[in-house]
Parts: structure tokens; sequence; C-alpha cells
């Protein structure tokens, strides 16, 4: 009944110059055809009026309608094309003022960020927001202070009557003078001896106790956690994921399954690994997050018995590795907990003044860890880690992320070493700047906030604010950039001066401050006699 035609993506965009997007004309909005994609809205127009030639495509006769699958596969699509429905202006338009949105924020603070710190380059919605994570969790580990601790281990020797199986059992101390410790109580060595002392003058006995305790599954891949698995297990950035993904699948951003997939994979669980490993009833997901769109299949294998040795010379090697990852995701997702036997053993004086405490765990039934590993992410962040981050805090769409981080990287605003993302000087610099003169853009919440008021279509009143922003940060002068910037970094600027004496070395008379170039070089230590003082 129908011929369908792919259009790879969208076929038009705001037009990348400044006056794109009108707030004065009605926020109305210049559009151009991406040269890359003329060809394909050719073949559109083609295919509606039989003349490449033609302007107006859309004849009178002709019905438009939108039609929605969650998943592509043939039974799916099939199944849309049965029923269509209207285009809903209001989610157009809450598209449309979330661009206009994004182009004017990008548009208007990045002059600002040129005239104030010539060294930087651009900042944007959700590239400020990711900066300014990155920058807060080292400005955190910038202010930590080491403390000093002590542990109290000990271990015991075991009578025939234990039945452990080593002969020695490790101990830490958890309970000492009846007192439950917390790991900074005992705060010096001469502590840490006397307890000692105690300890072994004291005769202890054994009180043990067993639990079993059930971990859950994870919910399919979405775009963020595959995202987030391929950086951490396979080791691959967010933007080389993406390119590999859209070799195996288009769009899929929902943690939804369809209740034949989830039989088929239950089916195939069942032959490989046993029926006790598939889920009795199989497993319903749904997102947390503000905002998600719900209607979106899980990215999937289409068929759960594509294994990936028939793929093998089909994909390249990365490929297929994120296809592996892909499929027993799908499958561990609807298989039954894993059952963990926790054994702790609490060893103590006889009036419980003091308590030693040794734990260990054994898989009683492994579940769906028999096909996929559990996760542990790096403390800083990593681009993983930053993407789960983005996704809790609503910022952006999944869709962006890699493109996100890999602005950051070209920017210099972040280096990643390994896995993990620093922020380079220039990055915090921006990141302060951005959240001291546009303290609602790098709020965390703007992003999630601006996501629910688009949603409701109004626009207009972020326009308002975010405009006096813009007005106000234009009439600050570059010095009170400088001393901003100066008073918040100083202790690691001026770190390696003599006695923290800020002298001039050179004139001996002045005093040495933050420099930003003003000719985009960078930024330097001067003195403030200049130019009197070279």
């Amino acid at each position: 009944m129908f011929d369908v035609l792919p259009n790879y993506g969208h076929v038009r965009d705001l037009a990348a110059r400044s006056g794109s997007v009108r707030p004065d004309d009605d926020f109305n909005m210049v559009w151009e055809v991406p040269s890359a994609a003329w060809t394909h809205l050719k073949s559109i127009k083609v295919a509606l009026s039989g003349d490449v030639t033609a302007t107006g495509c859309l004849r009178d006769d002709i019905n438009v309608t939108r039609v929605v699958f969650n998943e592509i596969t043939e039974s799916s699509i099939k199944a849309s094309l049965q029923s269509p429905r209207e285009i809903d202006a209001n989610l157009v338009h809450a598209y449309l003022a979330r661009r206009a949105l994004d182009y004017l924020v990008g548009f208007n603070i990045s002059p600002l960020l040129w005239r104030k710190l010539p060294c930087c380059q651009s900042a944007g919605r959700v590239q400020s927001s990711s900066l300014s994570l990155i920058c807060d969790r080292e400005m955190e580990i910038d202010g930590f202070k080491p403390q000093e601790y002590w542990t109290v281990l000990v271990e015991f020797k075991k009578n025939k009557n234990l039945d452990l199986t080593k002969n020695f059992l490790s101990s830490h101390l958890t309970y000492f003078d009846t007192k439950k410790l917390s790991q900074f109580s005992v705060s010096s060595h001469t502590e840490a001896m006397e307890i000692e002392g105690k300890i072994n003058s004291s005769n202890f006995e054994v009180s043990s106790n067993i639990t079993k305790k059930q971990r859950n599954s994870f919910p399919p891949y979405i775009t963020s956690t595959l995202q987030q698995d391929a950086a951490n297990k396979l080791d691959f950035s967010s933007t080389y994921m993406m390119k590999l993904a859209q070799k195996l699948y288009e769009g899929s951003n929902g943690l939804h399954i369809s209740e034949k997939t989830t039989k088929d994979i239950q089916s195939y669980i069942s032959e490989r690994y046993g029926q006790n490993f598939a889920s009795k009833n199989g497993h319903n997901y749904f997102k947390k997050v503000k905002n998600a769109q719900e209607a979106h299949e899980a990215i999937r294998p289409t068929d759960i018995r594509r294994l990936p040795s028939k793929l093998v010379g089909v994909l390249d090697d990365d490929a297929l590795k994120l296809y592996k990852l892909i499929l027993s995701r799908s499958m561990a997702c609807q298989m039954e907990p894993a059952t963990i036997e926790q054994i702790q053993v609490d060893i103590g004086k006889p009036d419980q003044s003091i308590i030693f405490r040794s734990s260990s765990s054994k898989v009683q039934f492994p579940g769906y860890q028999a096909i996929y590993e559990d996760t542990h992410p790096p403390p800083r962040y990593s681009k993983g880690s930053l993407v789960k981050t983005l996704e809790e805090l609503g910022i952006g769409r999944p869709s962006t992320y890699a493109a996100t981080i890999k602005v950051l990287k070209d920017r210099n605003y972040v280096i990643a070493k390994g896995r993990t993302l620093y922020p380079e000087f220039h990055g915090r610099m921006v990141s302060i700047f951005l959240s001291h003169y546009f303290t609602e853009v790098t709020d965390y919440s703007f992003t999630d906030d601006m996501e629910t008021e688009l949603d409701n279509v109004s626009a207009e009143n972020y326009w308002t604010r975010f405009s006096k922003y813009c007005e106000h940060t234009g009439n600050v002068h570059i010095h009170q950039v400088e001393k901003l910037l100066e008073k918040t970094f100083g202790d690691f600027l001026f770190a390696s001066l003599p006695n923290e004496s800020r002298a001039c070395p050179s004139c001996l008379q002045g005093t040495l401050l933050f420099k930003v170039s003003r000719f985009g070089a960078g930024y330097f230590i001067g003195c403030d006699q200049h130019p009197k003082c070279k």
C-alpha cells in the first residue's frame, strides 16, 4: 500500500549565523536545508509530485498524517501504518521553542565570552551544565583536607569447631568501649596502640548471622546507559559508540519491550540456561526521569536468536563487541534475580564492649549474572558516569551527549585521561564565569525546568530572563572578570610564589595580578604597574 522513503535525519536546520532566531519578531526562525539533506529531500519530492523542480509538493489530494512505531521491526511498522494519527501541534511548538532557546543561549553567551575571556571559545545550554558538573567535582577534590585515621584489623585463629575454610579469619574493629566506630573515630597512633593493648588482653567469642539477598537485573539499554557501559566495559568514547550504534539501530531510546519480544527472550533463556533462569512473568521497566520519552522501544536485537557468532564477518570487531553487550543486557533484563548468600561473623567480648566483624558472600543462584556483569564506575567523572548524571538531572537529550563531550574536548575545556575527564584551566574559567554571571544557565535544574516549560510551550519567559543576564554581563569590565577568577583560583595561580608574596620580582614595587590576554592567546600573571613595568 505504501512506498517508504528514509529522510536520514533532519531535512532542515536553523541557519548557522546570527539572526536566525528573532525574538522581536514573534521568535521567527530562519531555516535552511543542509547540503547532505538535499539529495534525500529531492527523492521525497519526486515521489510526491513526480517533478523534482516542483515547489509545492503536497497536492490537495494528499493527506498528511503521522505514524508512530516503538521498535524497528516489520510487524511494528506494518501495525503503525494501520493506525495513523494527526500531527500534534503542541509537540511541534515545544520542539521549535527548545531549538530556538538552544540557539539563543549559544549565540548570545558565546560573543560575551569572546569579549570577556578572549582565550575561551563558546558556551551552550547543555555544554555549560556538563562543564559545570566536571568543574564542580574538581573543586570538591581541590578542597579536600586529608585527615588522619587508623583502622584496627585482627586475625583470629580458628578452632576445629568453626566451619570456615581458612586457618585464620580476618576481622575489623566496629565497636570499642561499647561505642560504634566511624571512619575517623581512631585518629592517632597513640589511640590505636591503646586499643591494641586492650584487645591483646581480652577473650572473644563468636556469633554468626547468615542472610540471603536478591540482586535484581538492570533494565534494558537506552542511549545513555549504553554509552555508560560502552565507556566502562569496552572503553569506547560516546562519539565512537554512537557511530557504531548507527550501524546496528536507529532511534531506540525507551525502556519498553514488546510482549512478543519478551516472550521470545524468555523462551531462548529457558532453552540456553534452563527454565529457572527466565523471569516468570516478564519484567516491565519504566523511566523515572522527568520528561522521559516513554513510547520508545529499548535498544535490543530485533531477533534474540541472531547470535554474535552468526554476525562474524558481517560486523567489524568493535561493532560486534557492542552488539554482544546489547544482546547480553537484553537477555539479562528478562532473567531472574541473582541470589547472594551473605555471611556476617561478629566476634566480641562477652559484655559486647569490643566487637569485630567479618563478612563474605557467595552466589547461591547466578540469575541474570550468568550473562551480564555489574559495572562499578570510578569516583571521578568518566564519560559514562557523566552521561548517567546528565540523564538523572534531566539535562539535554541522550542523542546529544556524545556531541556535547566532543565539543568540551575540542574547545580544550576538558581532557580525557583514559576513561576519566579532567577540566582544563580554560574550562574552569568558563565554568566560573557562567556560574557567576549566568547563574540560571549553569544551575543543574535550569535545563530540567526549561524542558518542563517547553513542554508547556512557553519560551518567552525564559528569553526575557536570559536577555537580562546578557545585558548585565555585557556591561561588566574585563578587569572585574579577572578579579573574579583571581579570587577563585588565587591559591592555585600563585602557589609557586615564595612566602606567598605577590610583590613583582621585576620592579619590586607592583603587585602580581591574574590577567587575561586581550588577543585570545590565553592568560598570564602580570604586574599592576604595567605598562611602566614590563
